[in-house]
């Protein structure tokens, strides 16, 4: 399906290019008539970049396998065969938090029929547009800028074409749906395949690495070719330690700042869970009773006046309070 990408794109450079020529320069040979070449060139391009890329993963690959220890390395450089070894070197395939067996077989028979459809409609589209030129009516859509006419848009139609030319063009119109379907069940199931490959040897930054790999299929082979010299990682082990990790940081950052039981007044704290009588926290230690904080505010408190009258007692000679002088200068 890569492959297919690359020539579209490629295709379609070639396509505005050439229009773009012949609108500049009338004279200019090239148009629909050399549409072949277009196409020809197109596909030579994108099967270039594309054995350049498949070939960097098939490095990457072999070199994860030989980390494994796993045989059959050779088959990583084989189309097709190297997304099942793909799906081999990843291991235990997830699918919405259930494991899914034989994803990677799933995975190359959608591979499979997206590349049978993929050369279905490139060969299509070459016996339209090559043998099938002069049945060709090419309809312009210009917009009148000014004095000028500038072409907005093209569209091609085939008149004239019965039996297997005209069940090609149907076949051509159509193949984009079909492709579409086969597309979609080959991503998904790529996706969990390169999701369990990311996962073991990069966990930290698998989940951004996957969703590049969806959005840009391309980005897949080089990241395949990056991780190839990185060390095999038990996920389930990893996320369990990372757990473990996190819980003991929560508890030392609480026994620092925020613990209200790893305090000294706490009569259990530093003894092994044991009762600490002499803590200072305890409100009843051996060594006699904690005395209550001091008051800030003690002699603006009624307790200082009940406190005066407690320890003058019955004692005349007591200082009178200033409640009691004023009483004798109004009388």
């Amino acid at each position: 399906m890569e492959i297919y990408q690359l020539y579209n794109f490629a295709a379609s450079f070639f396509e505005t290019l050439f229009e773009t020529l012949s609108a500049a320069n009338p004279q200019f040979k090239g148009g629909f008539s050399s549409y072949g070449a277009w196409l020809g060139t197109s596909l030579a391009i994108a099967g270039g970049l594309w054995a350049i890329l498949f070939t960097l993963q098939g490095f990457g690959l072999y070199y994860m396998a030989k980390r494994q220890g796993l045989a059959k390395r050779h088959l990583a450089f084989i189309p097709f065969a190297s997304t099942l070894y793909m799906s081999k070197i990843a291991g235990q395939c997830t699918f919405f938090g259930r494991k899914m067996k034989h994803a990677g077989v799933f995975a190359l028979i959608a591979q499979a029929l997206c590349a049978l459809a993929c050369g279905m409609m490139i060969a299509s589209q070459m016996y339209l547009y090559v043998g099938c030129a002069e049945n060709m009516q090419i309809v312009k859509d210009v917009q009148i800028v000014g004095e000028q006419e500038i072409v907005v848009g093209i569209r091609v139609y085939w008149s004239g074409l019965t039996g297997f030319s005209n069940v090609v063009r149907i076949f051509y119109a159509y193949s984009s749906y079909v492709l579409s379907i086969f597309e979609l069940a080959y991503e998904v199931l790529m996706l969990v395949v390169v999701i369990a490959l990311l996962r073991k040897y990069t966990p930290k930054n698998y989940f951004i690495l996957s969703f590049v790999a969806l959005f840009i299929p391309l980005s897949r082979y080089i990241i395949v070719f990056v991780l190839k010299k990185r060390p095999a990682i038990d996920y389930e082990a990893y996320m369990r330690k990372r757990r473990a990790d996190y819980i003991h940081q929560q508890q030392q950052y609480y026994n620092q700042f925020g613990n209200p039981y790893a305090n000294q007044g706490n009569p259990y704290a530093n003894q092994g869970g044991q009762y600490n009588p002499n803590a200072q926290g305890n409100p009843n230690p051996q060594n006699g009773q904690t005395p209550p904080p001091s008051d800030p505010f003690e002699e603006f408190s009624s307790n200082a006046n009940h406190a005066g009258e407690q320890s003058s007692g019955g004692n005349e000679n007591a200082p009178q309070s200033d409640d009691a002088s004023h009483e004798e200068f109004f009388n």
